[in-house]
């Protein structure tokens, strides 16, 4: 694994730590060297829009290139989403975090609301919140079906969820998208971001126009779809225009909003 374009050097330069820095490119070199302990954490901290930003990533993930796709790459980033207006986000694929911290720096008025069925990302997620001082709510849930759902994920990248072959599978609690609003007494929200490897399908096939998204942020790995299923038509039938589309290595954040 390599480090990556001028374009993530000079970021590092500029908003890192001296520590932090220390930190990234021992890890690289423990990579590269195949030296990974599963178990070790490190903490880096950095500046964005303005704000001291604090996260633990563990060594035996994709954590970091996963915090560079968010803050270098803008991957959640539209200019189309003001301030003012994100008073609400569901966060669903949480993960340890890095979009909800993301998400509190450019709305810090919003209530966050965060849902991650893994118990070791979730365990990672309360931490990198706390140590933050962010206040979001979180839910030990998946989002799609109601009942009980296969989960499956890598041991060893705990990004990775859902329809890949050789990982370990565990049950897991599921809900729908609307029993959430109904749970919440909402019958809106500002944002719905979500990070369910191929899992939005259920997501929006089981969700009920009578609630308003007003802006959904989609990443969308096409290899996980099958037959004639794809987010696209899915999203079509709830009426939903799709706006644009980010593009990263394998995959791409959808941008739409209701018609």
């Amino acid at each position: 694994m390599k480090l990556g374009t001028k374009k993530t050097i000079i970021w590092l330069l500029r908003d890192f730590s001296i520590k932090s820095i220390f930190f990234i490119l021992f890890y690289y070199f423990k990579k590269r060297t195949n030296m990974i302990n599963s178990k070790k954490e490190f903490l880096i901290v950095f500046r964005f829009n303005g704000k001291n930003i604090k996260i633990f990533l563990r060594e035996n993930e994709d954590d970091f290139s996963i915090l560079r796709e968010i803050f270098l790459y803008g991957s959640y980033f539209r200019k189309e989403l003001k301030d003012e207006s994100m008073q609400s986000i569901f966060d669903i694929g949480a993960h340890i975090g890095t979009s909800v911290l993301f998400f509190n720096a450019l709305y810090p008025k919003s209530k966050i609301f965060c849902f991650e069925p893994s118990l070791s990302s979730r365990q990672m997620l309360k931490k990198n919140l706390a140590i933050n001082g962010v206040d979001a709510f979180i839910f030990p849930f998946a989002v799609g079906v109601e009942g009980k759902i296969n989960f499956l994920f890598d041991e060893k990248n705990s990004s990775l969820s859902t329809g890949l072959k050789d990982l370990k599978n565990c049950e897991v609690e599921s809900k729908s998208i609307n029993s959430f609003f109904d749970f919440l007494g909402r019958k809106e929200i500002d944002l719905l971001k979500c990070d369910i490897e191929g899992g939005e399908i259920a997501l929006f096939e089981n969700y009920n126009n009578d609630t308003k998204i007003k802006n959904v942020l989609c990443e969308v790995h096409p290899h996980f779809y099958s037959g004639n299923k794809d987010i696209y038509s899915v999203l079509e039938r709830k009426k939903f225009k799709l706006l644009n589309k980010k593009y990263s290595k394998d995959c791409y954040i959808l941008f739409a909003k209701p018609e």
